[in-house]
């Protein structure tokens, strides 16, 4: 991949930060809000007066707002130049104020500062494909219209307080593609966020954080906005992969009572994903307490006439763990039961109660796995 672009060498970077870059470390409200309105007034100018009234609504901006180009024409392609060099210098050639009929195109490009485009209207296509963003990504309440692509963008940052990449509220009206986009600080925030029913995310670790987010509550709610926009394209693969972060961070909200649930579904059966976990427990169900059968059993064979078999414990073990087939009727009778010892009569019952857990989970990783319904 060819080293990307820094990105004042762009003219849209240059037009979205026309009256100066977010180069602290909290976005300045004063100077977003004077960027925003030239960048709207660009990018609405050839709308209907309809659709800047229903576009200036959702972004929550007002309607002057996205009105002004007329006004604002002239100080907008002055001022544009005028930031172009002073940011570039004389050598690098201006290209010129963009053309709203074009797409937006910011791909491969080097965001070093905060990029601040809440409420920010796109009328058209934006490419974002393969942009770094070192540091916060803010779209929140931001309108994409046409199709929005993130396809191999990178998210990280210096530090987890400046890792934040917030599409809280944007409403996704086309296609967008965050394929093979990398979040590797934190998990973007998609609260109240609409997406549109093709918007693509990879399921692969290697494009996710690792370890315990620093909000778990907010992670857990974007993996579910996108667990959702993924189950209904009919992608249970993927839409399961989200699924079992949710679950992992729902156990780590509330108290421990709370969390524990979450925790066992996890540790029993990767939240009913994994084969191998529930049947290893199974396995240790059925062994484990048929040793302790057996130690009873040879107990009993000491004190009395040795009317136990050698694997009697293994057997009890089995039917105790599918009592619900039946088995223990056709081999043990409830003479049996009753004669056996309090404690190993309440084993018995756990047994059976562990057994039917475990084989739900065990044939809800396989109706997983192979995608019945």
């Amino acid at each position: 991949m060819a080293e990307r672009t820094p990105a004042n060498h762009n003219p849209w970077y240059i037009l979205m930060t026309l009256y100066g870059e977010q180069e602290e470390k909290w976005v300045n409200g004063i100077l977003h809000a004077k960027n925003r309105a030239a960048w709207n007034a660009w990018a609405c100018q050839a709308m209907t007066p309809d659709a800047r009234k229903e576009v200036a609504k959702k972004a929550g901006v007002d309607l002057a707002e996205v009105q002004g180009w007329d006004g604002k024409r002239d100080e907008i392609a002055k001022l544009h130049e005028k930031v172009w060099v002073a940011r570039n210098g004389k050598d690098l050639t201006y290209p010129g104020l963009p053309d709203v009929a074009d797409a937006v195109n910011v791909r491969e490009i080097a965001f070093s500062n905060t990029v601040a485009l809440g409420g920010a209207i796109f009328s058209g296509i934006a490419y974002f494909y393969s942009a770094h963003f070192s540091g916060k990504a803010l779209f929140y309440y931001a309108q994409f219209s046409g199709f929005a692509k993130f396809q191999k963008a990178t998210f990280v940052a210096g530090n987890e307080e400046e890792g934040e990449v917030s599409f809280k509220d944007c409403e996704f009206e086309k296609p967008t593609s965050f394929r093979i986009a990398d979040f590797l600080s934190g998990y973007p925030d998609f609260d109240g966020a609409v997406l549109h029913q093709n918007t693509a995310f990879t399921a692969a670790d290697e494009y996710w954080p690792t370890g315990a987010p620093d909000n778990p509550k907010a992670a857990r709610a974007s993996c579910a906005v996108i667990r959702h926009s993924l189950d209904k394209q009919g992608l249970p693969e993927d839409q399961h992969f989200f699924f079992r972060r949710e679950m992992a961070f729902a156990g780590r909200i509330g108290n421990w009572g709370q969390r524990l649930p979450y925790r066992l579904f996890g540790a029993v059966s990767e939240y009913g994903y994994s084969i191998l976990k529930p049947s290893l427990w199974l396995l240790g169900l059925w062994i484990v307490p048929a040793l302790i059968y057996m130690g009873y059993f040879n107990w009993l064979n000491e004190l009395y006439d040795g009317k136990h078999g050698a694997l009697e414990g293994f057997a009890l073990s089995f039917v105790s763990m599918f009592n619900f087939l039946g088995l223990h009727r056709l081999y043990f009778g409830t003479e049996y039961y009753q004669s056996l010892n309090p404690f190993v009569q309440f084993l018995t019952a756990g047994q059976t109660v562990l057994g039917v857990i475990l084989l739900f989970f065990l044939g809800l990783a396989l109706r997983t796995r192979f995608r019945l319904r």
